[in-house]
């Protein structure tokens, strides 16, 4: 699959800071870290692997460093699928920084992503981190921009 750099723009300000951006013939992963340290931007687009899942987690590490806790968005309406194992591991990572994550808003696309969606928050939602999976971008983008403009 050719990966498209013809993704809708997101908020002003959501896409600073880019900490990932990790691409292969079968998808893309690109990470943004933008404000004070207590937002993180994901947009990933195609089949993310297990290379891209360690990225993930290798290059966040800092943000845990900041007092607020951390809200994830997830631009993922162009993902189609994952790799099992990248699953796993990004579900460990939220609950391994359950205390310092707010909670994770996936805007989704693929009848797959959304449920893998689900099945993370089931486990996430035990150690108290909620996960949201939404098809409607402008209520996504309204919530995004909501937290990119609160006070540090």
């Amino acid at each position: 699959m050719a990966v498209s750099n013809s993704l809708p723009p997101l908020p002003a300000n959501a896409m600073h800071a880019r900490i990932v951006d990790a691409r292969n013939d079968k998808g893309s992963l690109e990470m943004y870290a933008p404000g004070p340290g207590h937002v993180l931007v994901t947009r990933a687009v195609g089949h993310m692997t297990m290379a891209m899942a360690e990225q993930w987690v290798a290059r966040t590490e800092h943000l845990f460093t900041f007092p607020k806790p951390l809200a994830v968005f997830n631009e993922w309406s162009r993902m189609e699928s994952y790799e099992s194992a990248a699953r796993s591991l990004l579900t460990k990572w939220v609950i391994s920084h359950r205390t310092k994550i707010e909670g994770a808003w996936f805007l989704t696309g693929s009848k797959l992503v959304k449920m893998g969606v689900a099945v993370a928050g089931s486990a996430t939602a035990l150690v108290g981190v909620t996960m949201h999976a939404s098809l409607d971008r402008a209520q996504w983008e309204s919530l995004l921009r909501e937290k990119l403009t609160r006070p540090a």
